[in-house]
């Protein structure tokens, strides 16, 4: 299961990556609201985090890809 392995260490790296770009304090401050009042402060500090655009040229770049 080679293949899993792999998407498994794909996954963390981009998961910790969207961490980094919002901040862990933010992160957990977020995890705190519970439920779906998370998923929304998550999403209000992605967007404050920066554009799409960035997001895709940071993951891309976190990928090894640039």
């Amino acid at each position: 299961m080679a293949g899993e392995a792999a998407l498994i260490t794909k996954g963390k790296a981009k998961y910790t990556a969207g961490i980094n770009r919002i901040g862990v304090d933010k992160y957990f401050s977020c995890g705190k609201e519970g439920g779906m009042k998370t998923a929304t402060c998550l999403k209000a500090a992605k967007v404050k985090a920066g554009t799409v655009e960035n997001w895709a040229n940071a993951w891309a770049t976190a990928m090894g890809s640039e």
